[in-house]
């Protein structure tokens, strides 16, 4: 969204990069917390069908850029690409109620910030999806 803001080439890339960066950070620890709580017979599938998204994604900005920049160069296109930029952002904005509802701390981050009672509840829950609740037997917080 930042990136709508650009006052120029220069500072567009600059965004750019910063977002590829933050990007970048963000994509193994989600890669990890998806595959951290969900059952061993579907991690490859899910992280398949994360890659899908990206693909998605691609088509949905190629959609963007048909319909509102037929043509790339001239007087629409230089009034067009900032609503195009921010329009990129709409998928996410969707998602993100859901991510905020379905996704749980990780029990890692939840002992390290002193919430043991708060772990140990995210560890019984990934061995519920896991199928391994006979592993919680022995599991003392």
């Amino acid at each position: 969204l930042c990136s709508s803001f650009a006052d120029g080439p220069y500072s567009l890339m600059a965004l750019r990069f910063v977002f590829g960066c933050f990007y970048g950070i963000g994509v193994g620890p989600s890669i990890t917390l998806q595959i951290e709580t969900s059952p061993a017979a579907w991690r490859g599938h899910l992280v398949n069908f994360g890659c899908i998204f990206f693909a998605v994604g691609e088509v949905f900005a190629a959609c963007l850029m048909v319909w509102f920049m037929p043509n790339i160069d001239g007087l629409e296109a230089a009034k067009n690409w900032r609503f195009l930029t921010a329009l990129s952002v709409v998928p996410g904005v969707l998602l993100f109620p859901f991510a905020v509802l379905l996704l749980q701390e990780s029990p890692h981050f939840l002992v390290s910030r002193g919430r043991p009672q708060e772990a140990a509840a995210s560890v019984r829950a990934i061995a519920y999806m896991c199928g391994r609740e006979d592993l919680m037997e022995e599991f003392k917080p």
